[in-house]
């Protein structure tokens, strides 16, 4: 994929429902592992980024990323 294909998706922050960070005991020996996004609604989606170093801190910065623009449209309002 990527070449010859390309297949992208595009969620809307106010989508996302949850994250998780997923890590073996080797990937946690190297600083890596997986993100999962899920999201809510009808067309519920899940958006797996793999191989991703400092998951657990990349991870906490989309969460913090997330209420910080909940906090801002809930004030919008």
């Amino acid at each position: 994929d990527g070449l010859l294909r390309q297949n992208v998706s595009k969620i809307r922050h106010d989508r996302i429902q949850n994250t998780a960070c997923d890590q073996s005991l080797v990937e946690r020996l190297f600083s890596f592992g997986d993100i999962t996004i899920y999201t809510a609604g009808t067309d519920t989606m899940e958006i797996r980024l793999t191989d991703v170093p400092r998951p657990q801190t990349v991870n906490g910065l989309l969460t913090e990323a997330l209420d910080e623009a909940a906090t801002q449209s809930s004030r919008r309002v």
